[in-house]
């Protein structure tokens, strides 16, 4: 299931942990520690919308451990391996500027800075090695091509038109 603009991917269930109910979970945040914010986390079965009340949240390392209601021993985390969990859009904190979070940058309309007409569409924004990284689907049907997102290549962000200006030496014909 994809994020929507109302609820947002934000971690993975990964596998049991222990015997009393607990999971691991893979997480798409900067800050792991951030899932402590949440009450509950959301999920899609069979296309509609549940939730996950959150007990307890406790960590391995950066490996987040949590206890849902409901979720009691071992069988019942094993049955929720590779569960998507989503949070709601207004729980989310403000970015301080400059900041941006990856469902903000994807689909918005890529310009190059010496041209005056979109030529492409964030596909997909990660994490790899010391950076973040913007996956970019030309509009003349070319490769995607991938752009760190960093001051040199990233010249602008515009959320509100949906627009991202890169420099030129970045840009892959």
């Amino acid at each position: 299931m994809q994020s929507n603009k109302e609820y947002i991917l934000i971690a993975i269930v990964t596998r049991a942990h222990g015997l009393n109910g607990e999971v691991k979970l893979k997480t798409y945040t900067d800050d792991p520690a951030e899932l402590e914010d949440f009450r509950c986390l959301y999920y899609y079965e069979e296309k509609e919308l549940k939730q996950y009340r959150i007990n307890k949240v406790r960590f391995q390392g950066q490996i987040p451990l949590v206890k849902f209601k409901g979720i009691n021993d071992r069988n019942q985390a094993e049955s929720i391996r590779g569960t998507e969990l989503y949070i709601k859009r207004d729980d989310f904190k403000e970015t301080a500027e400059g900041e941006y979070y990856y469902v903000d940058l994807i689909g918005l309309k890529v310009f190059c800075a010496d041209q005056s007409e979109a030529s492409g569409t964030v596909k997909h924004v990660y994490t790899a090695g010391a950076g973040h990284n913007l996956e970019i689907l030309p509009d003349n049907g070319d490769k995607e091509f991938h752009v760190p997102f960093n001051k040199e290549a990233v010249l602008e962000v515009d959320i509100e038109s949906g627009a991202i200006r890169i420099s030129a030496d970045f840009w892959v014909d």
